[in-house]
């Protein structure tokens, strides 16, 4: 049962980073990208130490009037990221998030660090009896640092050296989680508020964000197999100031096939995960560049 739990920990690690990674603007006073990657421990551990190396592509653009473009030339995102996570007091944790992004178009390229989070976590449902109905309920507050440039404050002419959201922020959401036999299964949701920013002679009015997903799995012979979607909203970000604009609200829906198990190593057993994210199957998006995004993720856990 713990062994599925910790590929079960990974997995829930695989679609929030994928799912949650920022998404790409169009232009100034657009939209809001994504909500950092909050780092949880969803199995039944007492700390966690994740490393990931993420590749993506921006497939298409979509209007805010629903017309899709496809890219003609190459963007791409690469992004290693360290999370670690630790439990406190039997139901609380506490978790960070550090990622390095590096992005290209063409001969350019731009690379530095992204937005930082910190995480805690509360289990508010736990699952210590391996109930059969009941859940494991995880709720969790993130902090969103402005380490990463946001794309207002880019100079490239791709804007290549926005790495982020770039503001100040702060999220609350739910993750739920059930092991049914050889079956797992989770839902999640989380809102988010973005705060005003200062750059040069104008004002950056960011809003409201969130997301929410649900995803399955199944494990056959101590390797699992899942699949899970996540939507994302963000409000517009408007300008004020020497620039006046307003921005566009933003939509889209990610989906994730992943597979993972664990490997025996001298430092014990280590969790590899690898996934595939598609934006651009499903939902209805609006003012988005959707990306295709391939990832690997190690997991290093220790039992409580």
């Amino acid at each position: 049962m713990k062994r599925r739990l910790a590929l079960f920990g990974s997995f829930i690690g695989v679609v929030l980073g994928a799912a949650l990674a920022p998404m790409t603007a169009h232009a100034g006073g657009c939209c809001g990208g994504g909500f950092a990657v909050p780092s949880l421990i969803a199995g039944d551990d007492r700390a966690q130490l994740a490393a990931e190396v993420s590749y993506g592509w921006i497939a298409s653009d979509v209007t805010s009037q629903g017309i899709w473009r496809n890219r003609d030339s190459l963007e791409s995102t690469t992004t290693t990221r360290l999370s670690g996570a630790v439990a406190a007091f039997d139901r609380a944790q506490f978790g960070a998030s550090l990622p390095f992004i590096s992005r290209g178009r063409g001969e350019e390229s731009q690379a530095g660090l992204g937005d930082i989070s910190l995480t805690t976590g509360y289990e508010i449902l736990t699952d210590w009896d391996y109930s059969t109905y009941r859940p494991k309920l995880i709720g969790f507050l993130s902090v969103n640092t402005p380490t990463g440039r946001s794309i207002n404050e880019a100079t490239n002419p791709y804007r290549l050296d926005s790495r982020g959201r770039g503001y100040w922020a702060l999220g609350a959401g739910l993750l739920a989680t059930k092991l049914i036999r050889k079956f797992d299964v989770f839902a999640s949701c989380e809102a988010h508020r973005s705060f005003t920013k200062q750059t040069g002679d104008f004002e950056e009015v960011p809003g409201y964000g969130g997301s929410f997903g649900a995803g399955i799995g199944y494990t056959f012979r101590g390797t699992r197999f899942g699949v899970a979607s996540t939507t994302t909203l963000e409000d517009p970000i408007d300008l004020r100031g020497s620039i006046e604009s307003r921005g566009q609200f933003s939509r889209l829906t990610a989906l994730t096939a992943s597979v993972g198990r664990d490997i025996e190593t001298s430092e014990g057993l280590i969790g590899v995960s690898a996934s595939f994210t598609d934006q651009t199957l499903l939902g209805a998006p609006t003012n988005a560049a959707l990306s295709k995004t391939a990832m690997l993720l190690l997991t290093k856990r220790w039992a409580r």
